[in-house]
């Protein structure tokens, strides 16, 4: 006992200090909310048909006649089919898979 008071009264004599106080406990971080993913932009019908139009000619090897009528067609699906059919369209012509359109 006489030991364990001379080492206090040693460590208080050389600067020794008591150990920190604990830190105070931080909140838990809240994750904020996911964000919507974005729409898709509204599909340009005329330049969808435009596309389809290089295809059948590509394809055909004839002018392409149907421009108003592709227009019109397109325009009277929802967005979710415009959106599909674009797609489609758009994957054939970049890949030069115009035939896929057709067959």
């Amino acid at each position: 006992m006489r030991i364990a008071c001379l080492l206090i009264a040693c460590l208080a004599a050389c600067g020794g200090s008591p150990a920190p106080a604990p830190a105070a406990p931080q909140p838990p971080t809240v994750a904020a909310p996911a964000a919507p993913p974005a729409a898709a932009a509204p599909v340009d019908c005329a330049d969808v048909c435009t596309s389809y139009g290089l295809c059948y000619e590509e394809h055909y090897d004839k002018d392409f006649r149907g421009g108003g009528v592709c227009v019109s067609r397109c325009e009277e699906m929802s967005a979710a089919e415009q959106r599909e059919w674009a797609d489609k369209i758009n994957t054939a012509s970049s890949s030069q898979k115009c035939a896929s359109l057709f067959d």
